[in-house]
């Protein structure tokens, strides 16, 4: 499949623990995680519009001062998930600051967290001071945000705390077939971007497209291009990072990342010091192999090991490929990449 994704993690293999996609076709991004973020520029994480956070431990949620900053003069919404609990620590953290200078500042935090029963929402607005406004609560299925192109899903796991892991998929990916552009006199380009984007939003048939054709600028409906492209399935990643080792656990990761593409997980500790990784509720780096082959994930990139092992980040990634057992390809998450 054609690369749809430019996918961020962690900058080293003892940084923080996150997970950034940027949608190429329209420059949006989304994260999970919110730890230290240095190493991102500001101009990509003016992108993100959606951020789900694991859980509220420092190293998953110290950089919402950061991002908070940025998009504080420029962004309308900002949505924000977590864990149950999750708001109370969302609105602890924006209280600690003064806030008199912000009317009229355009942001407003759109704040959720699930108890794996309910979803709950509150606003917190900049023009307000940041004060909580608590909105509705729902029935909660599983699923935290549902567009026409993608949707993220959650299942919550034990930590010896709340853990959200999360599931990403791709509903279809839009493929051109440039057999049929020179038949209608098109020439790719530039234009092709904003035509997927509208395939991708569910456009009426009578959307109008700026289009490239051999012999100029030209204006055609959706459904003059109807024959341009057909869908295909689209990536399923797949992000699990803080979880005991337990039954419970191991039936919801799987979920999580059944057939996944692409498997971002914690690789914590040695399987050496497995009764450490137990004690305080982390995956060996053999675990996470062995759930990945489990899941029928095609790769998994190991994230979020201990510091201890500065210098045997390598022992790890073995541990982990004898856990799979071959049936997974087996990465280091601290590298760019694209599927």
């Amino acid at each position: 499949m054609k690369s749809t994704l430019h996918i961020r993690g962690p900058f080293g293999p003892f940084d923080d623990p996150l997970l950034y996609l940027r949608f190429y076709y329209t420059g949006r991004a989304i994260l999970f995680d919110l730890g230290e973020l240095d190493g991102f520029a500001p101009r990509d994480l003016l992108r993100i519009t959606d951020v789900f956070v694991s859980h509220a431990h420092m190293d998953h949620f110290a950089g919402l001062e950061k991002l908070l900053r940025l998009h504080l003069h420029r962004t309308p919404i900002l949505n924000i998930y977590g864990p149950d609990q999750f708001l109370d620590r969302l609105e602890g953290r924006l209280s600690g600051f003064t806030w008199n200078l912000t009317h009229g500042y355009p942001l407003i935090i759109a704040g959720y967290e699930t108890d794996g029963r309910v979803l709950r929402k509150a606003s917190f607005s900049a023009d307000q001071g940041f004060r909580r406004r608590n909105l509705d609560v729902r029935p909660w299925k599983g699923t935290l945000l549902n567009e026409k192109a993608f949707r993220v899903t959650g299942e919550i796991l034990d930590h010896g705390t709340w853990c959200l892991g999360f599931r990403f998929e791709e509903k279809f990916k839009v493929n051109i077939n440039t057999g049929e552009l020179k038949k209608l006199g098109l020439l790719p380009g530039p234009w092709l971007t904003g035509f997927k984007d509208a395939i991708l939003r569910g456009e009426p048939p009578l959307k109008r497209i700026k289009a490239r054709g051999t012999a100029g600028p030209v204006e055609l409906t959706l459904a003059d291009l109807d024959g341009i492209y057909h869908r295909t399935r689209g990536h399923v990643i797949a992000y699990v990072v803080d979880a005991a080792d337990t039954p419970g656990n191991e039936k919801k990761i799987l979920n999580l990342a059944k057939n996944a593409d692409l498997l971002y997980i914690e690789a914590a500790f040695s399987i050496r010091d497995g009764e450490l990784a137990e004690q305080r509720n982390h995956l060996t780096a053999q675990r996470a192999g062995q759930l990945a082959s489990q899941a029928g994930a095609a790769r998994t990139r190991l994230i979020h090991l201990s510091p201890r092992y500065q210098g045997f980040e390598s022992h790890l990634v073995d541990e982990a490929r004898d856990g799979a057992a071959g049936k997974v390809r087996v990465e280091a998450g601290w590298k760019e990449t694209k599927i």
